[in-house]
């Protein structure tokens, strides 16, 4: 079953007000991280992998900035 965009952002929500903003994130760039290892493994999709890979560098950057911001 599809989720809204209105139930996702209720759990990003949910989760932000649990941890932090900065925690969320490293989260979500260790996914982006995990799912490029499982691209490039068994898919052999080197495009999607580096694309993933890309996303969770950027990803990890915003929430170190953040984080160094709050300090």
């Amino acid at each position: 079953m599809a989720r809204t965009i209105e139930q996702i952002t209720e759990q990003l929500e949910a989760m932000i007000d649990e941890h932090s903003v900065v925690e969320v994130l490293e989260a979500i760039s260790v996914v982006c991280s995990l799912k490029a290892d499982h691209v490039r493994s068994n898919w052999q999709d080197e495009q999607l992998a580096h694309d993933l890979e890309y996303q969770s560098n950027e990803i990890d950057y915003l929430a170190g900035k953040i984080s160094r911001r709050l300090k």
